[in-house]
């Protein structure tokens, strides 16, 4: 997932170091990971009363950074 969609600028995204660049992808690897495996059939830990898979959860923190507006990796 390219960090523009987890609401950084062209330019910040420029501005990063490869060491800021690294950390930011390996957070977001992280994040994916455990959305993942939060979502598997048997490991429904995403504390929703209802399945949702991993591109559903994805989509739900994605309109939530939206709306706090700060554009951090959750």
């Amino acid at each position: 997932m390219a960090l523009q969609d987890w609401g950084l600028t062209r330019e910040q995204v420029e501005a990063l170091s490869a060491s800021q660049r690294a950390a930011y992808e390996a957070a977001i690897a992280e994040y994916d990971a455990a959305i993942d495996a939060a979502t598997t059939p048997w490991a429904p830990m995403s504390g929703l009363p209802f399945p949702v898979s991993p591109d559903g959860i994805r989509a739900i923190a994605r309109v939530i950074r939206e709306i706090d507006g700060e554009g951090r990796v959750p």
